[in-house]
């Protein structure tokens, strides 16, 4: 659990640090006089969100816009992050966000590796996601020595330890890393 104290006018932590494919419970306390919100809409959109039900009906929606909570509250949010970054967390409520009610998620990429398990020869498997650093170390460790991945219908390569120059194309179409679940053929040697 993560507690997210809301107060006039911040958040602490003003940086929050999560990993993708993670679950987490955030906890919204606002130890404010008055209500705040927890805006970050570009985060909400690369996350998975626990279920919301009552004996009432369900929530359904494409994505979370804000958590409001009022003073001396507790919102708890249950989510999973699914792409890696820097996101904005800020208040709109009038005058807040000017008045420094702003703080940073940062999402990092989890731990790499594949699913299912790199073979000798050539494998076609899923990526657990993270930098193009960390996937050219996970495919040295499992003696591959190189990737190949469709963007826009075409494959890019990676080959592991070759100059920097060989692997340009590839770091330009993830220069952010990888995503969870990225599919792609990973080749021994």
């Amino acid at each position: 659990m993560i507690t997210v104290n809301l107060d006039e006018f911040s958040f602490g932590p003003n940086e929050i640090h999560l990993t993708v494919g993670q679950p987490y419970q955030l906890n919204f306390t606002n130890i404010g006089a008055v209500k705040h919100e927890a805006t970050a809409p570009v985060f909400f959109q690369n996350v998975a969100f626990r279920k919301a039900q009552d004996a009432s009906g369900e929530f359904k929606a494409p994505t979370l816009l804000e958590v409001e909570t009022f003073a001396g509250m507790v919102t708890e949010l249950w989510l999973i992050p699914t792409e890696a970054g820097t996101y904005d967390l800020i208040c709109e409520i009038e005058g807040h966000f000017e008045a420094g009610m702003f703080a940073t998620i940062v999402v990092e990429a989890a731990a790499g590796g594949f699913s299912p398990a790199v073979v000798p020869g050539s494998t076609l498997t899923v990526y657990g996601g993270g930098t193009v650093a960390q996937l050219e170390s996970d495919v040295i460790a499992a003696g591959a020595s190189t990737v190949a991945v469709t963007v826009d219908g075409a494959f890019v390569v990676l080959v592991a330890g070759a100059p920097s120059f060989v692997n340009d194309e590839f770091n330009a179409a993830f220069p952010n890393g990888l995503p969870v679940g990225t599919p792609m053929l990973v080749i021994g040697d």
